[in-house]
C-alpha cells in the first residue's frame, strides 16, 4: 500500500498550512513541506466540523479554496477529491446552535461549487451514512458526530467506489484532449490557449473551482 495519511486532532482549516502535524522521515512537518518532499496521483481532502461556529461561511471558504490551490500548486498532476463534512445526527443537530445539519449542508453547497468533474471531484459520504432523514445514523456514532471506529469501512468503501469511478471519467476526459490535440497539432496549427478551451469537449469546458494521498 502506498497511500500516506496526514491528521491529527482537532485540525481545522485555518492552521492547514501552518502547523507541522505530517510525518516525514521520522521528523514532524508541516503539510506544505510534506507534499514537496514526493509526488502524488490522487488527493482525499476532509475537513470542516471543526470550523463549525468559527467566523463566517466566506472565511471558511476562502481558506478552503487557497487550500485547493495550493494542492494543485504543489501536486500539478494530482487529481483531487474534495469531500463533504459528515454530517450529525438528527437530535444533536435539533438541539445544536452549532453542530447542526443546517450549518454543515451551508457549507457542503459551497464546496460542491469546487468541483469541475474534470481534475477536482466532490464526494459526498453522507450518501452512505444517513439515515431517512439525511442525518447521520445512531448506530454508527459514538457521540452523534464522529463515525465508530468499527464503521469506517463505510467510508473507505465509499471512496473506493466513487474514486473509482471519477477516476475513470478523468482518462475519458484525458484522451479526449489528448486526442483531439493531436489532431489539431496534425493539421499543422499552432496552439494557444483559446484553442486548448476550444478543444475541450462541452462537458468539461469551464473553470475549476483528514488529507490522504496515493
Amino acid at each position: 500500500d502506498d497511500s500516506t495519511f496526514y491528521a491529527t486532532v482537532g485540525m481545522n482549516i485555518y492552521d492547514l498550512w501552518t502547523e507541522k502535524f505530517c510525518e516525514v522521515d521520522g521528523q514532524k512537518e508541516t503539510l506544505e513541506d510534506a507534499l514537496r518532499a514526493r509526488t502524488y496521483g490522487k488527493i482525499y481532502f476532509q475537513i470542516g466540523i471543526n470550523e463549525m461556529g468559527r467566523g463566517t461561511v466566506d472565511g471558511f471558504m476562502k481558506a478552503y479554496e487557497e487550500s485547493v490551490a495550493k494542492f494543485k500548486e504543489l501536486q500539478p498532476d494530482a487529481v483531487i477529491f474534495v469531500q463533504a463534512i459528515m454530517k450529525v445526527t438528527k437530535d444533536k443537530s435539533d438541539k445544536d446552535p452549532i453542530f447542526n445539519n443546517p450549518g454543515i449542508e451551508e457549507r457542503n453547497a459551497r464546496i460542491a461549487e469546487l468541483a469541475d468533474n474534470r481534475t477536482v471531484f466532490y464526494l459526498d459520504v453522507n450518501e452512505v451514512v444517513c439515515d431517512e432523514n439525511g442525518a447521520l445514523r445512531k448506530d454508527i456514532t459514538f457521540d452523534n458526530i464522529h463515525l465508530l471506529g468499527s464503521k469506517y469501512d463505510i467510508w473507505v468503501d465509499y471512496l473506493k467506489k466513487r474514486g473509482f469511478e471519477c477516476e475513470a471519467v478523468f482518462a475519458e476526459f484525458q484522451n479526449a484532449f489528448v486526442s483531439q490535440l493531436t489532431q489539431f497539432i496534425g493539421h499543422g496549427r499552432a496552439v494557444n490557449r483559446q484553442v486548448v478551451g476550444e478543444l475541450l469537449p462541452v462537458e468539461w469546458n469551464r473553470e475549476g473551482g483528514g488529507v490522504g494521498f496515493f
